[in-house]
Order: structure tokens, then sequence, then C-alpha cells
């Protein structure tokens, strides 16, 4: 029996509600216009991860999409409180965290939070569909014990001799949920995936505009906050981690819209900052890495430069990384691969 590629595969998603937890507007949205054209019955938004929880209290949802850097905390305590808190009213609902800057330590504190998929943004369509199926249509088992609430965080079933001491310690649940989700995302009246993110791609089209306007808007405001940070005379954590945030805004979106170096060059800016010591924030160095990096995301949007820009482009992202890599080490950072991971 052939078994369908994905692109194949069929979903059925009109029955299903859906909540998107993300601070930035434009991101939020647009995320919410992909997903009505996946045909989700309802779909429900919410800026904070405080929002996010009062909504789950009150409502039974299906899925969550939600971004790893909230306010007032981040995806993965959302997380964590949706598995363990009391009163949510859908504990065992699917979770897919979304990050724009990655390294292992993260990717671990959401697997151990309890999400089921993370993703690094951008995303691709194909890519989200495909975690919508491994979700809906595979569902794992789900894990309760003192130390962790969750899915099975093993995705694969390896043979094993001797005892096994953790299943007395663990309770393997299979919640009636995650059953009936399964059964509404395969009965009849689904679409391929295949044409779903056709559906998507078309919206992508239809936001060009808006994404044109957030993009420039995210510019403007990066460049008021490296002033800012360039007249402290002392370490101004505040206003490098709002740069983070801009940044992080314009690497989601600008390869999704045709602009893959605005997306790395955004990355190499967040990289340089991930957790950057306090006392760093306005040294010479830093400085001058913002600096070129803001130069350059202007540079890329004012000539249009679209795609990957030949060897011009190449060498403009290798000069960027270069100067980002003296600023802070790199070796801490997850892989490109391990950057869209999933739990293993």
């Amino acid at each position: 029996m052939r078994i369908p590629s994905l692109l194949e595969k069929k979903l059925n998603l009109k029955s299903m509600k859906l909540l998107i937890v993300d601070g930035n507007e434009f991101s939020r949205s647009f995320t919410r216009e992909v997903c009505r054209a996946f045909k989700f019955q309802e779909i429900f938004a919410a800026s904070t991860s405080t929002d996010a929880l009062t909504f789950l209290q009150s409502n039974e949802i299906d899925m969550v999409i939600t971004d790893w850097l909230l306010t007032p905390d981040s995806g993965g305590v959302l997380t964590r409180d949706i598995r363990r808190m009391p009163g949510i009213r859908s504990p065992f609902v699917p979770v897919i965290v979304l990050s724009g800057v990655v390294d292992k330590e993260t990717i671990a504190e959401a697997r151990d939070a309890g999400a089921n998929e993370f993703m690094n943004r951008p995303f691709e369509l194909r890519q989200l569909l495909g975690r919508f199926t491994q979700i809906l249509l595979s569902p794992r088992p789900f894990i309760r014990c003192a130390t962790y609430v969750g899915p099975d965080r093993r995705r694969q079933q390896r043979e094993f001799e001797g005892e096994e001491r953790r299943a007395s310690k663990r309770a393997e649940i299979r919640p009636p949920s995650a059953t009936a989700a399964a059964a509404k995302a395969a009965s009849a009246g689904g679409v391929t995936v295949k044409t779903m993110i056709e559906e998507g791609e078309k919206v992508i089209v239809a936001e060009e505009k808006r994404y044109s306007a957030a993009r420039d808007e995210d510019l403007e405001v990066l460049s008021t906050l490296f002033q800012t940070l360039k007249r402290a005379t002392a370490p101004d954590p505040s206003t490098a981690g709002q740069i983070y945030y801009r940044a992080a805004g314009l690497k989601a979106m600008g390869q999704t819209f045709g602009f893959p170096l605005l997306t790395q060059a955004g990355d190499s800016l967040c990289r340089m900052l991930w957790k950057i010591p306090d006392e760093k924030t306005i040294a010479a160095l830093t400085i001058q890495g913002i600096d070129a990096h803001v130069k350059t995301m202007r540079l890329i949007v004012d000539q249009n430069i679209r795609h990957d820009g030949g060897k011009v482009g190449s060498d403009l992202i290798a000069g960027l990384r270069s100067l980002a890599s003296m600023v802070v080490p790199t070796e801490k950072f997850a892989t490109e691969d391990l950057g869209d991971s999933t739990f293993t």
C-alpha cells in the first residue's frame, strides 16, 4: 500500500478552534489570516501570556500556536502553565512554539515545558502544515509525572532490555480530546496539504502591502532605539532588548515576503544580542555591530534587494556575521537544522 506524501494528505480543520499568541501585531494578524485560509472553524488571538491563560481558563481549544518572545512570560512558561495550571479547560491541547533565535537550551526548555512541536521563524507553510498533520493525525500519548507534564518526548519507541524504571513513576494518558481531534482532522470533507499551501500563498500575496508598512515602521523604530543606545552612558539592557524584539520581527517575516537577506540580517543581529551581558550593551564593538546591521537592513529595503542578492548579498551577510561573532561567541547557538527542531 502506497503511503501518501505530505502534500497528498488531507486535513479537516473546519470544526477546530485555534489560539494564536504573539506580541507582534503584524505577525499575529498574518498567522491568523494564513490559518483562516486553512479553514479553522474559529481563530482567537492573544498578545500576552496573561491574556492567553485567561482565555484558556474560560474556553476549550483544539490547538495553540505561540511565539517564544512574549510578555510577561515566555512561550515556554506559558506552555508549562497550560499543562499544569488549575482551571485550564484544555490542558492536553497541542502546542506549537515558534522562536526567532534558538539555542539548545531554548529547545530543551520548550520540550520540557510540554510543547508538542518547535519551529524556527520564519516558517514555511509546508513546515507548519507538516506539524499540523503530525500533531492531529499521529498524536503522542501524554505523560504526567512529578517532573514533567506533556506529550511523550520520545517520538520513536526503541527496543530496551532490562527493567523499565520510568514506567512506575509516570502515568501515560491518551486524552479523549486528542482522540477526538484526530477523528475530526481525518473526517470527510478535508482538503489536501497541497491545496492548503496554495491558499496560504494567496494570503502572502494579499498581505504584502501591509507587510511593507509594518516592516518600514520596524526599521524606523529600530533606528531610533539604536540612537538611544548609542547615547547611553550606562549599561542599557532594556533598549538592547527592544532592539532585539524589533530585529526578531524583521527576521520573522522577511523571507516569507521575498526578502531572505532581511531575514538573515535580522537573525545575525538577534544572535548578537541574544542573552548579551548587560555590561556589553553599550560597548564600542556592540554599538558598531548594531549600527552595521541596521544600515544593512535599511539598504536591503531601500534597494529592494530580493532573493539572495548574489555575491553582494553573500558578502553583506558574511560581514555581519563576522562582526556579530566578535561581540559574542556563536558556539552556543543551535545549528540551522536544529533551529527547526522536532523533539526526540
